[in-house]
């Protein structure tokens, strides 16, 4: 009777190490199963897609901004190595323009709303319009002309050399035109001037990234921005 005992015991005992694998196998597969799936969602739902060069171009060299030293109203000369330590948009234009700085600025205004809601005060864009008018346009008046379109906006310009200095090398460029209104007033401070539109983006090491080409479309503009950041 004993002996039939312990052959029974060894029976079980033998049977429970293939069904501990088995188990163990089981679980194994299902976590497994589930991590792949989670893989899987995660890559058809990534938000981080190659942004089009069409909205947004990244610079390849990374070239840092030229140190030139400006003027902002209210705190005199401003370096742009003063731009260290947080992200900028540089937009080049002037007050007197008629039509397209106001829509740019505009798109900034919106685009800036729109990032308010998206990231934390830290990592917002200081917004940065340079007046390249510096004989119609004082430091006051491009500050007061940025801050038409939003208070966290700030304006300053230069003399002409240190504007022409922080331009060219980022691939701003403008021209006067000449007035052809005959019925103008004739005067050297009626002008318009064309310029460049293209919105530049700063990294807080003082570095030039990449830039926004016209046209801008703010909500497009703020989504790029958030993913770049990031």
């Amino acid at each position: 009777m004993s002996s039939n005992k312990n052959d029974l015991e060894n029976i079980e005992n033998s049977n429970e190490a293939p069904r501990f694998t088995k188990a163990l196998f089981t679980i194994l597969f299902l976590a497994t199963s589930l991590t792949i799936g989670i893989q899987v969602f995660q890559f058809l739902t990534k938000t981080d897609k190659p942004i089009d060069p069409h909205l947004y171009f990244a610079m390849p060299d990374q070239k840092p901004l030229p140190g030139v030293t400006l003027e902002m109203a209210g705190k005199g000369n401003i370096s742009t190595q003063d731009f260290k330590g947080k992200w900028h948009l540089l937009y080049f234009g002037y007050t007197f323009c008629p039509d397209v700085c106001p829509v740019e600025l505009t798109a900034l205004h919106d685009m800036y709303a729109q990032l308010e809601t998206k990231i934390v005060k830290e990592k917002l864009p200081q917004v940065v319009f340079i007046s390249i008018d510096p004989k119609r346009d004082s430091p006051k008046r491009a500050m007061e002309y940025a801050h038409y379109f939003d208070p966290n906006f700030i304006g300053i310009t230069g003399k002409p050399d240190q504007l022409t200095e922080l331009g060219d090398p980022l691939g701003i460029a403008w021209f006067k035109e000449k007035n052809t209104n005959i019925l103008a007033e004739a005067s050297d401070k009626n002008y318009l001037i064309s310029h460049s539109t293209t919105i530049l983006m700063v990294n807080p090491e003082g570095k030039v990234v990449g830039f926004f080409p016209a046209p801008h479309d703010s909500s497009k503009m703020a989504e790029a921005y958030s993913q770049l950041i990031n």
